[in-house]
Order: C-alpha cells, then sequence, then structure tokens
C-alpha cells in the first residue's frame, strides 16, 4: 500500500516536473532566450537574448541554398571545405 502511494506521487512529481520544464522552454523561446547552447549562425546579446550572427549566418544561408538547389549533405561538405 505504502509503495503503491510512493509510486502514484512519483509520478505526479515526475508529470509536473515535464509539464514545468517544457513550459519554461517555451517561454524562453518566445522571449528569444536561450536554453543550451547558442546554435551556430546566432550570437548572445547583452540581455542573454539570441541575435543572428551576421557573419556566420552567411554560411548558413548558403548551406539552405545549396540545398532547394538540391545538393546533397556531402557536396555541401565539399563546398564548405
Amino acid at each position: 500500500m505504502a509503495g503503491d502511494i510512493l509510486s502514484r506521487v512519483n509520478q505526479y512529481y515526475l508529470e509536473k516536473t515535464a509539464k514545468d520544464i517544457k513550459r519554461t522552454l517555451l517561454r524562453n523561446a518566445k522571449e528569444g532566450r536561450m536554453f543550451s547552447f547558442i546554435q551556430f549562425g546566432y550570437a548572445e546579446d547583452i540581455d542573454k537574448k539570441l541575435k543572428i550572427d551576421e557573419v556566420n549566418s552567411k554560411i548558413i544561408k548558403l548551406i539552405f541554398e545549396m540545398s532547394l538547389n538540391e545538393k546533397g549533405v556531402q557536396a555541401i561538405a565539399e563546398n564548405l571545405n
């Protein structure tokens, strides 16, 4: 009986924690805040918000253009190297 109650409490805590984490990640994304590491093509500003890194964004745009022109991963990698 005590084990069953403990199991239910643990399950409740797990579900509540998961909801809290998802809510926080969504709020941070809407506010432009990072939640792990900065993705290539972005930089962090003074307020710890993400902004486009103008230098590296050119590389990202080139990758997307090559992909839209039906270049494969291998061809894109060879072009960048």
